[in-house]
């Protein structure tokens, strides 16, 4: 009962229709405030990067940006897609919303393993790694939970099984440039 209200308080905060600020591009980093402060430096100019928090239509929760690689991997060119929430005490939490999205995937069909903490860059951190396997390609990625004094941030990204362990690197190392 209690997960059911969170989860709908979330719904309702993320369709909440207030205007806000976009986040901005400068050279290689990206920079945004509207639900929390968060900066991630493109290593080497090695992510196209693309602000989306304008496309956010409250300031509680919403996507914020997306870094596109440049070159592929075995193939393939991730997107690491970063999402923010703006904590609330008692209902917004990381435990809340991490809850919640492992909820969701597995209910698009996706497996998620248990979640764990490390740290990159000397900062702690929450992940977890996630598979889906959408028209028989098997799929594997990681979302890792970054948390602010005033926002909670997923840095996400999938990609196909054999390309996988060489994006982990790639999104680690975007990872430790964070500052939030």
């Amino acid at each position: 009962m209690k997960a059911t209200i969170r989860f709908h308080l979330l719904a309702v905060l993320m369709l909440a229709a207030a205007h806000a600020g976009a986040g901005e591009v400068i050279g290689n980093t990206y920079v945004g405030e509207r639900f929390g402060y968060i900066e991630m430096t493109s290593v080497d100019g090695k992510w196209d990067i693309t602000d989306r928090e304008k496309e956010a239509k409250n300031d509680f929760a919403g996507m914020i940006a997306k870094f596109k690689l440049k070159e592929a991997v075995s193939g393939w060119k991730p997107d690491v897609n970063i999402m923010g929430f703006k904590k609330i005490e008692g209902a917004v939490t990381v435990d809340f919303v991490m809850n919640t999205m492992r909820t969701e995937w597995t209910g698009q069909g996706g497996e998620v393993d248990q979640i764990e903490t490390g740290r990159i860059a000397g900062k702690k951190i929450f992940f977890y790694d996630k598979r889906l396997t959408p028209q028989g390609i098997p799929m594997k990625g990681r979302d890792i939970y970054l948390e602010g004094e005033k926002g909670i941030f997923i840095v996400a990204v999938i990609a196909k099984t054999p390309a996988y362990p060489q994006v982990l690197q790639l999104l680690e190392e975007l990872v430790a440039t964070a500052k939030y």
